[in-house]
């Protein structure tokens, strides 16, 4: 193995990563709704939060009435607040060889004796 590089990047697509019906719902609502700042959050939901934020999420959906403008703008608040961003298509770090990959760590299991 020696001068092989390790060059593939996880991808949440290949993983089956679900974006929670909540998030997919507010994506329905910025279609109907013409909000400043929808765009990004449209990106922001694009992302499967942690459970506390998509409560969060459920919440500001409730109180922003059955008018999808304020929806929309109660979620586009809620995302600027709590810095929400999409997906980034980030740079590779620098390739390292896996002569230069060193060991950190090594453990034996041994049998329980009878």
């Amino acid at each position: 193995m020696a001068g092989k590089v390790h060059q593939e990047r996880p991808v949440p697509a290949r993983n089956a990563v679900t974006v929670p019906r909540v998030q997919r719902e507010e994506v329905v609502i910025f279609l109907r709704a013409n909000v400043e700042g929808a765009e990004a959050a449209v990106q922001a939901l694009q992302v499967p939060w942690p459970q506390a934020v998509v409560r969060q999420l459920r919440a500001a959906m409730r109180e922003g009435g059955a008018v999808p403008e304020d929806t929309a703008r109660r979620i586009v608040e809620f995302v600027r607040k709590e810095g929400l961003r999409g997906p980034t298509e980030e740079e590779l770090p620098a390739q390292v060889p896996m002569e230069q990959v060193a060991l950190v760590c090594y453990q034996a299991v041994v049998p329980e004796a009878e």
